[in-house]
């Protein structure tokens, strides 16, 4: 419940920014943090606009669980027919904002052999990490020695940023996240009719398959997205009228 209330507050400072571009109620393409690609370029998080994105974080040191995430984004896109994996775009971000500069960023990149035309892997601020990882439903900690405990979710967006599907499967390949892929230009499924994976914390090489039946999460986020902007449109109008 605590976590579930930090995560509403959360959402409702971002969403209390400036005005963005129309996007639906419920995508998160209307929260505004600013991200650092592998070549320096910074940009906003809507930058795979008009295509579905597989978007999860990571970070560049990770000895096993990063490179796990990467090799299961890899090996779900070779399971795509060619026409579906040439729409799909990546995009990474970073949990550790003070080490994985774009010089990392970019080795971490060659390393795994990323398609740079469709792979965006990126940095951003200490804040706006912490604001991406609670729109994603993703927990982190730094540990001691310098690595980090996070849980290994990835996140299907639609075109519009609206999130379609989850899963916490790592390694191998979910054959319900293949399915969202293909479907991804049909109708958005019914709040609370998709089952996810439960986000835990991860474990080299350990897959994991427990799903349940989602009753916050994601249509906790869809509610309160709607519910903010609806309140931005409505003081954005007043502050039309008085002007006019």
């Amino acid at each position: 419940m605590k976590y579930r209330a930090r995560f509403v507050c959360t959402l409702m400072a971002m969403l209390a920014g400036p005005a963005v571009a129309d996007y639906p109620d419920t995508s998160i393409y209307q929260l505004t943090p600013r991200i650092t690609d592998q070549d320096g370029r910074e940009q906003n998080l809507d930058t795979f606009r008009g295509h579905p994105v597989v978007i999860t974080m990571f970070y560049g040191t990770c000895p096993h669980v990063c490179p796990l995430l990467i090799s299961t984004i890899q090996k779900t896109e070779q399971a795509l027919a060619p026409q579906d994996r040439a729409k799909l775009r990546v995009l990474m971000v970073s949990i550790d904002s003070e080490n994985d500069t774009p010089q990392v960023l970019r080795e971490v990149a060659e390393r795994h052999h990323v398609d740079d035309a469709r792979w965006k892997l990126t940095r951003a601020s200490p804040g706006d990490v912490r604001k991406i990882a609670a729109v994603l439903g993703i927990r982190y900690r730094k540990l001691p020695n310098g690595e980090f405990n996070h849980s290994t979710v990835l996140t299907l967006l639609d075109r519009e940023g609206v999130i379609r599907a989850r899963t916490s499967r790592i390694p191998g390949v979910d054959e319900a996240l293949l399915r969202a892929i293909r479907d991804v230009d049909q109708a958005a499924p019914a709040a609370g009719s998709v089952r996810f994976q439960r986000a835990v914390p991860a474990r080299p090489a350990q897959e994991i398959t427990e799903d349940f039946e989602l009753v916050g999460g994601i249509d906790v986020a869809r509610k309160v997205v709607t519910k903010v902007v609806a309140q931005q449109r409505r003081q954005r109008s007043l502050v039309a009228q008085s002007r006019q």
